[in-house]
């Protein structure tokens, strides 16, 4: 049985659940730092559900609950990208890097009886906030898979324009998203592909997650 290292990416203590997104030094940092000003660090809970479930019921009564909350998963997601992060690349993203990450969807669109389709995407803050927007027509190709292909480098050209340096890039689209990835994919997109991979390389930090 091969041995699994439960040892902390960062600080080297036992990585638990709960140690690994509230009360390691680099998670508890991010915390406190974030608007939310969460003391992580004094949580005792025992497992990650309980945790969350006091959290989520906190946040839940106050008066900007939605925003509160979308930070919240926003921090969790990114902690848990972060550290997949480090172990297949090394690069880990200090406090500020991580808290300036911006979160890009795009999607597409097909009318084939007039024979054309629709990309758009559009860039939210750790809050929420729009930050950016694009969408256009494309004439003449109604195949779904190009165009979310389309809408995905339309979406890093946006948020590059924009000077986003750290971004997440989401969506629905599976092969899209796994191609992004580096799987296998179907030859038509191939070129996109590999725009999409050169287009990435601008940024300081990138992932592909299928949601």
């Amino acid at each position: 049985m091969t041995n699994i290292d439960s040892s902390c990416i960062a600080v080297g203590d036992i990585e638990s659940i709960v140690y690994l997104f509230f009360t390691c030094l680099r998670a508890a940092a991010i915390w406190i730092t974030s608007p939310l000003r969460l003391r992580s660090a004094l949580f005792t809970y025992s497992n990650a559900k309980s945790c969350w479930e006091d959290l989520a019921s906190f946040l839940g009564k106050q008066p900007n609950s939605v925003a509160l909350l979308q930070m919240a998963t926003f921090i969790l997601w990114h902690l848990w990208n972060n550290r997949n992060s480090f172990i297949f690349r090394k690069h880990y993203l200090d406090v500020n890097e991580l808290l300036r990450m911006v979160k890009v969807n795009f999607d597409a669109a097909v009318c084939r009886s007039k024979r054309k389709g629709s990309v758009a995407s559009l860039a939210r803050d750790s809050q929420g906030r729009v930050l950016a927007w694009h969408y256009r027509t494309v004439n003449h190709i109604y195949d779904l898979l190009i165009l979310e292909c389309i809408a995905c480098r339309d979406a890093l050209l946006m948020a590059l324009h924009r000077g986003f340096k750290n971004i997440m890039v989401e969506r629905d689209s599976l092969i899209v998203i796994q191609a992004a990835n580096g799987h296998i994919f179907p030859l038509v997109i191939q070129g996109l592909i590999k725009d999409i991979e050169e287009l990435g390389l601008s940024f300081n930090s990138i992932s592909f997650t299928y949601a």
